[in-house]
């Protein structure tokens, strides 16, 4: 990301971020499965999830979904993200077991689908958690 800087269009300009009209990260998208007109594009990405995710403190789209080799745990930071209606982190490598409780009602598009495929995941509505 060395083309951002302060005085930019909060990236807008790069694929798969879109901002508000007060310059502000609303949505990212970065899925895995990416199409077109006459394809479908395949992709993948190396790594874990940031928790300065967690300071795009208005984003309210966040699909990560089927990048196959995003792995580790879903950072706490993404707690604070109180604008977030739509999360897609299906099918990657995500692991933890503290994914349990009410999904409060202004997160009410968060479906536990957004959840599957992440063998490593467990609690609530997901596979249970194996005892340590």
């Amino acid at each position: 990301m060395k083309s951002w800087s302060v005085s930019s269009d909060c990236g807008s300009s790069w694929e798969g971020v879109a901002c508000d009209s007060l310059k502000r990260v609303v949505n990212l998208s970065s899925p895995g499965l990416v199409s077109g007109n006459d394809f479908i594009l395949d992709t993948y990405m190396i790594g874990t999830l940031s928790p300065y995710l967690g300071n795009l403190s208005n984003l309210q789209l966040l699909d990560l979904s089927d990048l196959k080799e995003l792995k580790g745990p879903i950072p706490q930071e993404f707690g604070k993200l109180s604008h977030l209606t739509l999360l897609f982190i299906n099918s990657n490598k995500l692991t933890g077991n503290r994914l349990s409780g009410r999904i409060p009602p202004h997160k009410i598009n968060i479906h536990v689908s957004a959840f599957l495929g992440n063998p490593g995941l467990c609690g609530s509505a997901l596979p249970p958690c194996k005892k340590s």
